[in-house]
């Protein structure tokens, strides 16, 4: 074990940021109580302004620690029981598997095993309020039985967030800040779109300018829904699994407290237990990206992965949104943080930066740059191979049963946004979740997308079904992933 040498990881960092053609790197790292660095390399614009230690960025999907922690706090208060069934607390909370909406529990969506797939688009691109998600989840089909095995699902903390909101009368924007965020000194740290804006050090989102490409930025919006409201403290809906905005000083305290006592601000915001409950493993996720040398099987506890890392236990949690990917990494036996985050979308020189840096510390070469510039790539080619494998090979000479004006119209499924299918031109055109793409005729009444759906890449098919009059009745389109999930019917209404 060894200090990390600041002046060679700053250096590579900003080096790397360079070849992986990245605007800004932000990166912190603490150890035994004190912050070895706090800073930024690059433009948090992609133009002119420098990032820093005190830049805002999105934190994604490292938000479900956070409400993972208010859960464990209520727990602790004796306002919930973790393992009791959440209709207990909120009545109205139903599932399709009706064994699983009787039984279900806090702990069982705060560590993933729900049964349910990830069903990204019945949120993601909606304007569904916080409650109306969690009322849509009795539409969504399930793939597995519940803690049968653990599958990630944003829409779980959401419900998590929901019976925060019910058990004590607070949003969960307010609860985060009065029980978490104050007593942390998290003063920078933001829960609304609104609020980061307002702020002059935030960093902008970026993506390539040729989908899944390697280089290239190009601005792109912040992820925004029309529920959110600052001046009514109504946030985002998904605000519980993803919309956390921090800085990397902040989330240095972050990591502090996650490696202390539960202890902040002069008292005790939880137990030493609750704390460990939260980091303990309560499901097996697999190897994941276990390829990188010296990393073992990976858990998931409470918002929180744990895996042991060259011969010592680390918690690490990654967060993607429009723009931002995060990698945040704990060690408690060198009492060990790291936070990195790159304004690029799904780009893992966040995650390489932060194993970085737990290397040198553990005194081993590695290669971790490298490498994950070769695992982001590969992920890359999976979602194209997906696409791939949904349409198959076309049959030539085929032409649609039905002259294309039949195909057009508004499409329904329970619990998703409408689809709607219109002309431009000559040809077919699908609006979904504020996606718009072009259709090309793949072969008989099958039609491919040239444009993308969030993260599922151009090439995915849908195809067309009638009825028994011979009338266009339906679409079904492959918008989840998971294994053993059937496409999403979209009946025409």
């Amino acid at each position: 074990m060894c200090a990390p040498d600041i002046k060679a990881l700053t250096g590579q960092a900003e080096a790397q940021r360079q070849t992986w053609d990245v605007p800004a790197l932000m990166l912190g790292i603490w150890q035994d109580g004190e912050t070895l660095f706090s800073g930024g390399f690059g433009l948090r614009d992609g133009k002119s302004l420098p990032a820093d230690g005190e830049t805002l960025f999105q934190i994604g999907s490292c938000t479900k620690a956070f409400t993972a922690a208010a859960a464990e706090i209520l727990a602790e208060r004796g306002l919930l029981d973790l393992d009791a069934p959440i209709v207990q607390y909120l009545p109205e909370f139903d599932l399709m598997d009706r064994y699983a909406a009787a039984h279900v529990t806090a702990r069982d969506l705060l560590c993933h095993r729900s049964g349910l797939p990830r069903h990204e688009y019945a949120w993601y691109g909606t304007d569904f309020t916080r409650e109306q998600l969690v009322y849509n989840l009795r539409y969504l089909e399930p793939n597995l039985e519940l803690r049968s095995s653990y599958q990630y699902n944003n829409l779980g903390f959401v419900a998590v967030g929901c019976l925060l909101e019910r058990l004590t009368g607070k949003t969960w924007e307010e609860l985060i800040r009065q029980e978490l965020l104050e007593p942390l000194g998290m003063a920078r740290t933001a829960m609304f779109l609104d609020e980061a804006l307002a702020d002059p050090n935030h960093a902008l989102p970026f993506d390539r300018p040729v989908l899944y490409g390697a280089s290239g930025c190009k601005a792109i919006p912040f992820h925004r829904t029309a529920v959110e409201d600052r001046a009514n403290g109504v946030g985002a809906p998904f605000g519980p699994a993803g919309s956390i905005f921090s800085c990397v000083e902040d989330m240095l305290r972050w990591a502090a407290f996650q490696l202390g006592d539960g202890a902040a601000g002069g008292r005790q915001l939880l137990c030493r237990e609750r704390l460990e409950e939260m980091h303990r493993p309560q499901m097996i996720v697999g190897a994941g990206s276990a390829a990188y040398p010296g990393r073992g099987t990976c858990f998931y506890g409470l918002g929180w992965q744990s895996r042991m890392y060259r011969g010592i236990k680390v918690l690490h949690h990654s967060g993607g949104i429009d723009g931002f990917t995060t990698a945040f990494y704990l060690a408690p036996s060198l009492h060990l943080a790291v936070v990195a985050n790159v304004n690029m979308n799904t780009c893992f020189l966040a995650e390489a930066a932060a194993c970085a840096v737990l290397d040198q510390a553990l005194g081993v070469s590695g290669d971790s740059y490298g490498w994950y510039r070769q695992y982001n790539q590969d992920m890359f080619q999976s979602l194209r191979d997906y696409a791939a494998a949904q349409r198959g090979t076309p049959v030539s000479g085929t032409a649609p049963s039905h002259p294309e004006a039949d195909f057009t119209g508004r499409y329904r499924a329970a619990g998703y946004n409408d689809l709607v299918i219109s002309r431009d031109g000559e040809g077919l055109v699908l609006d979904f979740n504020g996606f718009h793409s072009s259709l090309s005729h793949f072969h008989y009444d099958i039609y491919q997308l040239e444009g993308y759906i969030g993260e599922l890449p151009p090439g995915l098919t849908l195809q067309f079904f009638y009825d028994t009059t011979g009338a266009v009745s339906r679409l079904e389109i492959p918008l989840v992933a998971d294994p053993g999930v059937k496409p999403i019917c979209f009946r025409k209404v």
